[in-house]
């Protein structure tokens, strides 16, 4: 299997706090990581400095590729785009060419249940569902890695429940690495390899 992620003795300190210890973590593509542990653990910065949206205050971090897609907690979508709009751009931005983009996007928003939602701009839109559109412009870049940080926060039980199996499905069809994010070990995705638990380091309180 190819490396896709690669972290040496990774650290990271806000305002000399250590958020995350020394951390060695290797990923190769097809992988699914489970990362699980209380708050103020690191899950979320861990995933960042994976994203190569932060940089780490100590060790070495080998990002093999450009294909990333990451669900935040917040869906982060663009206001001032639709739906539509806001899964098409990501592909632009790798050089899918328009049409192509727009066919994924209508494709992967209509498996989730947003077919009428296309044209709706995100404050129009419920939590759920502009978690759902963050979900698939996550994956409408066809991304090697992808980082789910509580990917399924604002799903009811039954929505969660088949958004969590169609993503298994799709990630089976894929080589795709995987680091997903939670607090409950029940949202956890079936085609989990590992599971990494981030313990509290001793005397630092939840950051």
């Amino acid at each position: 299997m190819n490396e896709v992620l690669r972290l040496e003795g990774v650290s990271k300190a806000f305002h000399g706090r250590t958020i995350l210890p020394s951390m060695d973590l290797t990923v190769t593509g097809g992988e699914v990581i489970g990362i699980m542990g209380p708050s103020g653990v690191g899950k979320s910065t861990l995933l960042h400095l994976a994203a190569g949206l932060q940089r780490p205050t100590g060790g070495r971090i080998s990002i093999n590729t450009r294909r990333i897609g990451f669900v935040f907690q917040e869906h982060r979508l663009l206001p001032w785009h639709t739906a539509l709009h806001n899964v098409i751009l990501p592909q632009l931005a790798v050089g899918t060419a328009r049409t192509a983009a727009r066919s994924r996007a209508i494709d992967l928003l209509g498996e989730m249940g947003m077919g009428e939602a296309l044209d709706t701009f995100p404050d129009a839109l419920s939590g759920g569902m502009r978690q759902r559109v963050s979900l698939a412009r996550a994956l409408a870049v066809n991304p090697e890695l992808l980082l789910l940080d509580e990917p399924f926060t604002g799903f009811d039980h039954r929505l969660r429940d088949t958004i969590r199996s169609w993503l298994n499905d799709h990630l089976q069809d894929n080589q795709t690495a995987v680091l997903q994010v939670t607090h409950d070990r029940k949202d956890l995705l079936a085609a989990v390899n590992r599971t990494i638990v981030l313990p509290m380091e001793k005397g630092l309180k939840p950051y």
